[in-house]
């Protein structure tokens, strides 16, 4: 059996977090969605918006059950959604 690394699934995911079912997976998807329409600049809002450094909120994202995981994903969606507002208000 071969070994990835440190916590990663076997689908080479950056999430420490494997899917047992549905909601899970569907869970996810959302992460990686996050992740595709994130930009360079957005984990240092986050975690201004947090009050932590940006590489801690970029390692709690990943880290599915630390401590400011749901934190990290509330903040990235919101700095997304306010990116995408300003855009179409442009």
């Amino acid at each position: 059996m071969e070994k990835i690394g440190y916590g990663l699934p076997d689908n080479n995911s950056r999430f420490d977090f494997s899917p047992k079912n549905d909601e899970d997976k569907k869970y996810l998807e959302k992460l990686n969605n996050l992740i595709e329409v994130k930009r360079r600049g957005d984990w240092i809002l986050v975690g201004q918006i947090l009050n932590i450094s940006s590489k801690n909120a970029e390692n709690s994202f990943y880290r599915v059950h630390s401590k400011h995981h749901v934190k990290c994903v509330e903040a990235i969606e919101s700095v997304i959604d306010t990116r995408s507002q300003l855009i179409n208000q442009s």
